[in-house]
């Protein structure tokens, strides 16, 4: 998305930068450590370097944004509490 907006001022750096980390994500387990360390370093430099930024993308206002916080409640905290507990099962149930 940040390569395709025309109007983002640092869309090269931020390409590059949400690429490495895709990269990483996807297929960090089949690179080598040292190169995963590499390219972390790299993405480190780009962001260093100021050439990450915000694009242009739509965000919803502050009154969505409200409305939607008042239609979810408390109901929001649920995957932040639920995360946790499901990897502490996890690790008991596993080691």
């Amino acid at each position: 998305m940040s390569l395709a907006d025309g109007g983002h001022p640092r869309r090269l750096g931020s390409s590059c930068f949400w690429f490495i980390l895709g990269v990483i994500f996807a297929c960090g387990h089949l690179l080598p450590h040292w190169l995963t360390g590499i390219l972390v370093l790299v993405m480190v430099g780009i962001d260093g370097a100021g050439c990450v930024g915000r694009g242009s993308s739509v965000e919803a206002t502050k009154a969505e944004q409200a409305e939607q916080a008042r239609r979810l409640k408390d109901r929001i905290f649920i995957p932040v509490l639920v995360i946790p507990f499901v990897t502490v099962v996890f690790a008991a149930a596993f080691c």
